[in-house]
């Protein structure tokens, strides 16, 4: 066990020294979008896999919606094929990639107030210690649930969710690649700011920073995928009746009340 940590020390030691003064852009930026795209196409994929053969049961039998899957034509519970597409291809090849590089100015000015670097993320070479790796995740949890639970609900007032957030729920019955079929400026505000603020502000550990990008994609493909063994009945409720469950971990909505009605749901599916 020494030995392979050893081993990744000394990978991650190499990694770093290789492109932190020739192309720090391949540590910033390209490395993180790939661990976001690569993440959420395969497992997003492979949840899609599942969708279309129905196996393996012990995950297909905990789907949510099972009869209100997405279709080549529009329905009444999701987009049409090609709008889906469409808009994932731009998302992802434009608004992503937009936000990244030009959220850099300003958390780089963040980065350096408060004495983290040009990034505002430590990239060293040596791996981050146990209590700075406790301290972020604690950070990271606790303010990507304040501000994609507040971000979410405003995306809800009703001056602004005809324009914006409708899109996003006409996956009535969303599965895992629905995450990002969303208003690119809903990509932008309710779900780039609200993870990688939790990141940057802190001065997070590029290894660190990688790890969550990975997790904060599995998260919210698992969420909205439609499977209850993967978490996901809370936001799938969502989706099909578009009221509360506005937060990622229930915090929010448990102190402001807006997961009542699905509580509520619950208990009448019990009797």
């Amino acid at each position: 066990k020494e030995e392979r940590m050893e081993n990744f020390a000394s990978a991650w030691a190499n990694f770093v020294d290789s492109y932190k003064n020739d192309n720090p852009l391949m540590l910033t930026f390209y490395v993180p979008f790939a661990l976001m795209t690569g993440t959420y196409i395969l497992f997003g994929g492979a949840l899609l896999l599942i969708d279309i053969i129905h196996k393996p049961d012990i995950i297909y039998s905990t789907k949510v919606q099972p009869a209100r899957v997405l279709r080549v034509e529009k329905t009444i519970y999701n987009p049409s094929l090609l709008k889906f597409a469409g808009l994932l291809l731009l998302n992802f090849t434009i608004t992503l990639p937009a936000c990244i590089v030009l959220s850099h100015p300003f958390y780089s000015y963040v980065g350096n107030a408060i004495g983290y670097g040009d990034f505002g993320w430590i990239i060293s070479r040596e791996l981050p210690n146990l209590w700075h790796v406790l301290a972020i995740i604690v950070w990271a949890a606790a303010s990507n649930e304040v501000l994609f639970f507040y971000s979410h609900w405003l995306l809800h007032h009703r001056l602004l969710y005809p324009w914006i957030h409708k899109i996003h729920h006409e996956a009535k019955a969303p599965i895992g690649l629905a995450a990002v079929y969303a208003h690119p400026l809903e990509v932008v505000v309710g779900n780039f700011f609200a993870t990688t603020f939790a990141l940057y502000v802190p001065g997070a550990h590029l290894l660190l920073v990688y790890v969550f990008a990975v997790v904060g994609i599995v998260i919210t493909v698992a969420h909205h995928s439609g499977y209850s063994v993967l978490d996901a009945r809370h936001h799938d409720f969502h989706h099909s009746h578009n009221i509360g469950n506005y937060g990622t971990m229930g915090i929010m909505d448990w102190l402001h009340g807006t997961s009542k009605a699905y509580h509520n749901y619950l208990k009448r599916k019990k009797m």
